[in-house]
């Protein structure tokens, strides 16, 4: 169980009202807040996004040429939205949040940022009904603690331009860098939220915490 070192409350009339608890964390001082009730009004829908690449190539007036065309493909994305209800009738919309549940099923959602924010990003949401817990997309966390993405941005990007200098600069070379250099961003990203992600999951279970929600 992770350590929870000079735990301070949080006036309610504080960040719109909400409740919750400051923590002191990677030696900065940071807050959650989070709501536990009744889920309402669940829709969910799916969408489709269309792309196309490759394709072109050239024709000689007089000898000739190849064309290739464009390879499309399509994604299906599937959404979901609800509104938590607390038993004291507050109230929080959802939306975009893997996590199964249906109508009249509890819920808690919990939310953070560093200290002075006014407004923090979703973390983390368990059905309390079935145990399943999901988190929310490393863009939520590093919105919330800037920390996580301080350095990363600018030494993935540096090692993407040392590669096309070092490298003969073709237009292949273009193409296909910069996805990689995302995907180890992402990467380095993703291991970085992981303590935010453990320290959230343990209040899910904080007994002191979830009184103050």
């Amino acid at each position: 169980m992770m350590a929870f070192a000079r735990v301070e409350r949080i006036k309610t009339v504080l960040r719109d009202t909400e409740r919750g608890m400051d923590f002191q964390f990677n030696n900065q001082t940071i807050w959650f807040h989070g709501i536990t009730g009744t889920v309402k009004s669940v829709q969910k829908w799916s969408s489709t996004s269309v792309s196309s690449s490759g394709g072109g190539g050239f024709v000689h007036p007089e000898y000739g040429g190849h064309v290739q065309s464009a390879q499309v493909s399509s994604t299906v994305s599937q959404h979901q939205s609800f509104w938590i209800v607390a038993p004291d009738g507050r109230e929080k919309s959802v939306e975009n949040a893997d996590l199964p549940c249906r109508d009249g099923q509890s819920v808690t959602l919990i939310w953070g940022a560093v200290k002075g924010a006014k407004t923090g990003q979703f973390l983390v949401a368990k059905n309390n009904t079935t145990g399943e817990t999901v988190y929310f997309d490393v863009t939520n966390y590093t919105d919330s603690f800037p920390s996580i993405r301080s350095g990363s941005v600018l030494l993935v990007w540096f090692l993407y331009a040392a590669l096309c200098i070092m490298l003969v600069p073709t237009l292949i070379l273009w193409i296909v860098v910069p996805p990689i250099a995302k995907a180890h961003l992402n990467s380095i990203l993703n291991k970085r939220a992981d303590p935010y992600r453990r320290f959230a999951t343990n209040l899910l279970s904080n007994k002191e915490f979830l009184a103050t929600i």
